[in-house]
């Protein structure tokens, strides 16, 4: 059950963080970069013993928009 929380809260965040930072493209590209960006800072959090995304941890769902945002601007500094 643990990895299917993780992966629905990384969509969500994904999800979040894709209507943030639109793409120029498709909005399928962007989803997927932001839910991966999520769950690594999800993984992140765990990481550091901040808390899980499967136990909704305020600090662990900040780290997992922040890893979302990153990797979708990083992406999108790279497409250039």
């Amino acid at each position: 059950m643990g990895l299917l929380s993780w992966l629905v809260v990384g969509l969500l965040v994904g999800l979040t963080a894709s209507k943030l930072m639109p793409g120029r493209g498709s909005w399928l590209p962007t989803l997927v970069l932001a839910t991966i960006g999520a769950l690594v800072g999800g993984y992140v959090s765990v990481y550091f013993n901040w808390g899980t995304l499967a136990s909704l941890h305020p600090r662990a769902l900040l780290l997992a928009l922040a890893g979302a945002l990153l990797l979708t601007a990083v992406a999108r500094v790279l497409r250039r």
